[in-house]
């Protein structure tokens, strides 16, 4: 293995120029603080949500292919074990969010405890040390799922050794779990808990279905991008491995779509006026229109185009859905964010918003190109574990112990 697998593809000479626009991205959002510090910040915390959903669908993506197998985790194994070691970088960032509560959380504003006898009601839980505290051990328990799993790859990748591989499934079945509750905690903290009348149980299993969307759109999008490197060039002509990406995209597609109606429907049919703040909220004052483009775009469109075969054997067709989606994540945290600011505040997006998005993202994805390009591509592994069978589809093999 040569470097040159490595600075092949153009895609990574956009390290300096997103990382250029990142912090000029983010000097907006200091200078813009002195100002108007509420739209500030709450922009920068979706611009950090949004790459944090990337992270963790990505962590998912690849700690379920350890546990299905399949020719198809291979092509986006190692962007997808970049993404997940770019955790560090989110609790850093996470800084700013953390010095900025009192504007951002309920929980941490003494005035909005003054306001509001259900904040008070919720102190003992959402106490401020407590929750920057369960935020931290959140950050401990995903960096090290990140570079375990990554390590243990490269090790496997290595060695072939089935013991490393019962490991990988090992790992992967426990984090899977560990992922579910701590990212259940954590949207009820930094996203749930600013509707302070409103209550679901499914909440964080809708964010984490939504971020499964947002990581396999992101794969599928960086597999197109990397496609004329050599090795990705070679591992992506038998069309039925980014034809299991479309099923997959398809798949976490409808199961968000379902577990976001089931929560609305669970609400409506329990028809009490605490429970509908959330909603009432994300369809009044202009949020209608975004709803039904979440409804449309981020479910309709793509559940019909990935219907049918040519979508998803053409992997120019596929990222561009995914691309869609991609952007529909964005919208999808933009309505879960903006509507819940206090009714001091208004209720509408603000240009600083997408200016926060376009400065997290800039930095976190110069970053991750660095991490892809320490190794490569494909992971050496693949040609020894994948085998062609009859018919032209191709299976995963473990080797012999």
């Amino acid at each position: 293995m040569t470097s040159s697998d490595l600075t092949t593809p153009r895609i990574f000479e956009a390290r300096l120029p997103a990382l250029i626009i990142g912090v000029g991205a983010l000097a907006i959002c200091a200078i813009a603080l002195f100002f108007d510090p509420l739209h500030a910040l709450r922009g920068y915390l979706i611009g950090w949500l949004f790459c944090l959903g990337i992270s963790i669908g990505s962590m998912c993506i690849v700690m379920m292919h350890h546990l299905t197998g399949g020719a198809w985790g291979w092509l986006v194994r190692r962007p997808a074990e970049s993404a997940g070691l770019t955790f560090l970088l989110l609790a850093i960032l996470f800084i700013p969010i953390a010095i900025g509560a009192k504007v951002l959380f309920p929980w941490a504003s003494t005035a909005a405890a003054a306001e509001s006898v259900l904040v008070r009601h919720r102190e003992p839980y959402f106490h401020t040390a407590l929750t920057l505290f369960r935020a931290l051990v959140f950050f401990v328990l995903w960096i090290v799922w990140g570079w375990r799993l990554h390590a243990l790859s490269l090790e496997y990748d290595r060695t072939l050794d089935p013991t490393i591989a019962s490991k990988l499934r090992r790992y992967s079945a426990s984090g899977l779990v560990m992922v579910f509750i701590t990212m259940s905690l954590a949207g009820m903290d930094w996203i749930a808990s600013r509707e302070v009348d409103w209550y679901s149980s499914t909440f964080g299993l809708a964010l984490i279905v939504g971020q499964g969307v947002a990581g396999t759109a992101f794969l599928i999008v960086m597999l197109q991008l990397l496609r004329n490197a050599p090795r990705v060039s070679d591992a992506i002509k038998e069309k039925n491995r980014f034809h299991d990406l479309g099923n997959l995209l398809l798949t976490v597609v409808v199961l968000w779509a379902y577990i976001s109606f089931a929560q609305l429907l669970v609400i409506w049919m329990g028809n009490m006026q605490d429970d509908i703040t959330w909603f009432y909220h994300r369809t009044h004052r202009g949020w209608k229109v975004i709803a039904i483009l979440l409804i449309t775009i981020h479910f309709g469109l793509p559940f019909i185009l990935l219907l049918f075969q040519g979508s998803k054997r053409n992997l120019r067709i596929l990222a561009t859905i995914a691309g869609g989606l991609l952007f529909m994540r964005a919208i999808d945290v933009i309505w879960m964010i903006v509507p819940s600011s206090r009714a001091s505040a208004p209720r509408i997006i603000s240009w600083l918003d997408p200016i926060g998005i376009v400065g997290v993202f800039g930095i976190w994805f110069s970053v991750f190109l660095t991490l892809l390009k320490r190794h490569p591509l494909i992971p050496l592994a693949f040609e020894r574990v994948i085998e062609i069978v009859p018919y032209g589809r191709s299976k995963e093999r473990q080797p012999a112990a």
